[in-house]
């Protein structure tokens, strides 16, 4: 599976990032993660979870695993808040963060947590059965 992550401008330039996944099932971690390092870089990770038309999605089930440890070790899972919002304290490293909402496809973003990137990224979740596609990469916000 590929995965084109809109993650708009930062430091005045353009930011793209194209992943490629394997299917989750069942609710189990990957069976193997992300050859290629993390290109989505945040500060923490914070951010929120909307549908198409911008409105914010409340108590959206986000599981967060962290990449390079043997068994790919759960760091958590959480819901975001009555506003959409969501935030976690992280060490520093890579992790995916799967994003799930009945109704709306699952939504998956890797990440490096360090010093640099983004404070933060807007989320947008797709309606499930919907004929649209992933949007691009150029389209992702960072911020929040």
């Amino acid at each position: 599976m590929t995965m084109r992550l809109l993650v708009g401008e930062y430091k005045g330039k353009g930011v793209t990032c194209e992943l490629k996944l394997p299917p989750l099932t069942g609710g189990e971690p990957p069976a193997t993660m992300p050859d290629e390092p993390a290109r989505i870089r945040l500060i923490e990770f914070r951010g929120a979870v909307e549908d198409e038309k911008k409105a914010l999605i409340p108590h959206v089930i986000i599981r967060v695993l962290r990449v390079g440890s043997q068994d790919h070790e759960s760091a958590a899972e959480f819901l975001s808040d009555e506003n959409g919002q969501f935030a976690l304290r992280l060490d520093n490293g890579s992790y995916v963060a799967i994003f799930d909402y009945q109704g709306f496809r699952e939504r998956i973003l890797a990440f490096h947590l360090g010093n640099d990137g983004w404070q933060g990224v807007e989320l947008a979740m797709i309606v499930d059965g919907s004929s649209v596609h992933d949007p691009p990469a150029s389209e992702w916000k960072g911020g929040r």
